[in-house]
């Protein structure tokens, strides 16, 4: 198997994407090689960043400005806490046919807000 990521952050911007390949290798038949990958976009609106942990090989959870709350006070007046706000895009596919095996190929995008 072989995977290749990499990963893009710049301000509240971020990048990140992987791609994967695999090989079968089958006694008596034609060897098979698998492959799918993703790519992963998001922008927090209010300005936190993510953080990519180099020691797992994965980002951290975002660290909010601010943490998110609304609630009367004492003398009657409403306190809020924006919160950490993102916009998220991802593209991802596999294909898992090859030869005799017709696994499936699927392909979708996903947009979010978190």
């Amino acid at each position: 198997m072989l995977g290749l990521e990499a990963v893009l952050v710049y301000g509240p911007f971020s990048l990140q994407s992987e791609y994967y390949l695999a090989w079968v290798d089958r006694r008596g038949a034609d060897n098979l090689s698998f492959h799918g990958g993703y790519v992963y976009a998001s922008y927090l609106l209010t300005g936190e960043h993510r953080t990519y942990r180099r020691d797992r090989g994965c980002f951290d959870r975002v660290n909010p400005d601010e943490d998110f709350f609304r609630l009367r006070t004492g003398n009657g007046s409403v306190a809020t806490g924006k919160g950490a706000w993102e916009l998220a895009y991802r593209y991802s596919l596999v294909d898992l046919r090859d030869a005799d095996i017709q696994g499936g190929f699927v392909r979708d995008h996903t947009i979010g807000v978190n």
